[in-house]
């Protein structure tokens, strides 16, 4: 529903609702990729020390609102097949 509700928006323009979204979608990503990151390296049996961790956090700060646009801009998929 999120997505429905955003894809094809205009962010400049959009509502306060839609400005939600659109962080809303930027801090789910943000949390799936920081861990998607650290379950990876726990899997291999190996654990971040403090500065990795650091540096993932600060990655994924960085990257999180690239990464929302990149995925509403992705096709969706079918779920009607």
């Amino acid at each position: 529903m999120l997505f429905r509700e955003l894809r094809g928006t205009d962010e400049l323009n959009a509502g306060s609702h839609t400005n939600y979204g659109y962080r809303l979608l930027a801090e789910v990503v943000g949390m799936r990729v920081f861990l998607n990151h650290v379950v990876s390296v726990m899997s291999r049996g190996e654990w971040l020390d403090a500065e990795q961790y650091q540096e993932v956090l600060r990655q994924v700060k960085a990257k999180k609102y690239g990464w929302d646009k990149e995925l509403l801009a992705e096709q969706p998929p079918d779920t009607h097949g």
